[in-house]
């Protein structure tokens, strides 16, 4: 264990983050009247700047800041980006306090304990733990604690248009194991188009919803057929569900519009117009069956994949430091899930994904192992140490 990890005081590391547990920053893009992140911010703006960091607050969004927190080195050495997000997603259905952070048998309880202020607790005590063992840096050390992770991430592409960096750690639960891959989505939103007209003239109207049933039964097959094969070594299988759908506005009357949701995944190696092709093949080919089919397609968010260089300096620095603190080795893995490590790397700045294993993400019970916590801390703070010596 290197200096700056035998200064971590799990204490501290878990005191700091339930008080981040305790702040509501739940994403108002997801949940009207939300919060949002300004408070958490205020927060972690405040103690880097306590640490003699250089803390700049943009908004990304109207009163929805980024915190950029550099601690500047000597020169000439690696600058590093330790990124994790603020936001959370609401709290409804939850069966726990949201914001009363609890220890239970080896976890810490609450929204966002693991989704990600466990990863953020552990970046700021790493930053503080290097300063406490009077290590001199060369590089740079950035905190960056972002917005809007939960929704469009809109904290991350401002990030990575305004910053460079040698290497980029994302805070996200990889149980101690470093991810280099991770797949890309879309939510698209499905229009089919009828005609209104009274139940009793069928000559008249035209079903909308009817017409997405056709949808339906085509997405099912192209899930079963195609993307279901689609299985990435690291990624996994290639992900599509449906998410909401609404149509009509009485039974009396044929429904003259009908919307359907959709989340569909690419694997790293390809791209969304990949899929987005497959839709339109879909919609082609219903509209020349049926001449009264009509559709369109509303694209909300269209996200590129994520694959890191396992070889990256970063990533094999991070590898040697999981190793020294637990004795025991940090698999190379991938992940279904989208995550803002694919806007980082588009930056050009190497980028890996790590964290403590937690659970019950976005769900009625969330938690984090405080082991586990601890040890981010540490193993971050030692990478630091050596990354931007």
């Amino acid at each position: 264990m290197g200096a700056a990890a035998e200064t971590i005081d799990p204490g501290v590391v878990l005191a700091l983050l339930a008080d981040l547990v305790r702040i509501n920053s739940v994403n108002p893009f997801l949940v009207l009247g939300a919060p949002g992140e300004a408070e958490i911010a205020r927060f972690v703006a405040q103690r880097m700047e306590r640490q003699g960091l250089d803390v700049r607050t943009p908004d990304v969004a109207p009163g929805r800041p980024n915190v950029i927190a550099r601690w500047r080195g000597t020169g000439g050495g690696r600058t590093l980006i330790l990124n994790a997000h603020m936001d959370t997603v609401g709290v409804a259905g939850m069966t726990i306090p949201p914001f009363e952070p609890r220890i239970e048998n080896g976890s810490l309880y609450g929204r966002g304990s693991a989704d990600t202020k466990a990863a953020l607790a552990a970046m700021i005590s790493a930053i503080e733990a290097v300063q406490r063992a009077g290590i001199t840096l060369r590089g740079d050390v950035v905190l960056a604690a972002v917005a809007d992770e939960e929704y469009s991430s809109l904290g991350s592409e401002h990030l990575a248009r305004t910053e460079k960096a040698d290497g980029c750690i994302v805070g996200e639960d990889t149980q101690l194991n470093r991810m280099v891959a991770h797949q890309g989505f879309a939510w698209y939103e499905i229009q089919t188009i009828g005609r209104a007209a009274h139940g009793m003239h069928p000559e008249q109207g035209i079903d909308a919803i009817a017409a997405m049933g056709k949808v339906l039964v085509e997405l099912d097959r192209l899930d079963r057929e195609v993307l279901s094969k689609n299985v990435h070594p690291l990624a996994g299988r290639c992900v599509f569900h449906n998410g909401t759908i609404a149509g009509g506005v009485e039974p009396g009357i044929y429904p003259a519009s009908c919307a359907l949701q959709i989340e569909i995944g690419c694997n790293p190696g390809e791209t969304m117009a990949v899929r987005r092709a497959e839709i339109d093949a879909i919609l082609a080919r219903l509209a020349a069956e049926d001449p009264q089919f009509q559709s369109r397609v509303i694209t909300h968010i269209e996200r590129a994949p994520f694959e890191g260089d396992p070889h990256a300096e970063i990533v094999r620095t991070l590898g040697a430091c999981v190793e020294d603190i637990t004795g025991q080795e940090s698999r190379i893995v991938g992940e279904n899930a989208w995550m803002d490590a694919a806007l980082i790397q588009s930056a050009g700045i190497p980028t890996v994904v790590f964290g403590p294993r937690g659970g019950g993400f976005h769900g009625a019970v969330e938690w984090v192992e405080t082991d586990q916590v601890v040890a981010s801390a540490r193993i971050l703070a030692d990478t630091v140490a050596r990354f931007c010596a």
